[in-house]
């Protein structure tokens, strides 16, 4: 998976009981109609409102299937948040629901929850928050920073992902909708996400 100028999948919200603790993730699957997010403060300037809908992925067609809100801190004061994107094959989904059954997916989310959790954290704890002061301008040191990221969550979940689908037969990516992150370098907020009540 190359992680470019993209991040993470799944309609889920991430909720830090502190900076360094584990993420709650909550799911709901994509509506037709994708809503662009709509982040607090816009750090990086990046065109596209909406994530695409489709990707490509060792030559199959993976579908958008879930979004979540996401957001993990490195300390008191540097973090990022943002949405994370959940492709899957439709295809796999069909096989494996006539042959194992439609719930054998809530199983299959928990772990997706999971690593994805686990993958965030590491890469904010890799990622040098601090600006570069040999950068063209303020907007070009914030493009580092987010490359930065993207290349750190691209190592940490590359392999998370590989082995789930050697475990599920179901092909997936995750990626970080870049348009919708916000870095956080004078006070993480990350763990402010509220979680939807979904009952």
């Amino acid at each position: 998976m190359k992680v470019t100028v993209k991040l993470l999948a799944l309609a889920m919200q991430i909720i830090l009981s502190a900076c360094t603790a584990p993420e709650i993730m909550n799911s709901r699957e994509v509506p037709e109609k994708v809503e662009p997010a709509k982040p607090e403060r816009q750090v990086l300037p990046i065109s596209g409102e909406t994530p695409p809908l489709t990707k490509m992925k060792s030559g199959k067609t993976l579908r958008l299937v879930r979004m979540m809100d996401g957001g993990a801190c490195k300390n008191d004061m540097e973090g990022v948040k943002g949405i994370f994107l959940l492709y899957a094959d439709p295809e796999d989904i069909d096989r494996i629901k006539s042959t194992q059954g439609a719930e054998v997916f809530a199983g299959f989310e928990k772990k997706i929850q999971a690593f994805s959790s686990l993958a965030l954290q590491q890469a904010v704890n890799e990622t040098q928050f601090t600006l570069d002061p040999f950068a063209l301008g303020v907007t070009d040191a914030q493009l580092k920073v987010a490359r930065q990221l993207l290349e750190q969550f691209d190592r940490a979940i590359t392999p998370a992902i590989d082995e789930f689908e050697q475990d599920t037969s179901l092909s997936i990516d995750i990626e970080a909708f870049f348009n919708s992150l916000v870095f956080y370098t004078e006070g993480c907020e990350a763990t402010h996400l509220h979680q939807d009540d979904d009952d």
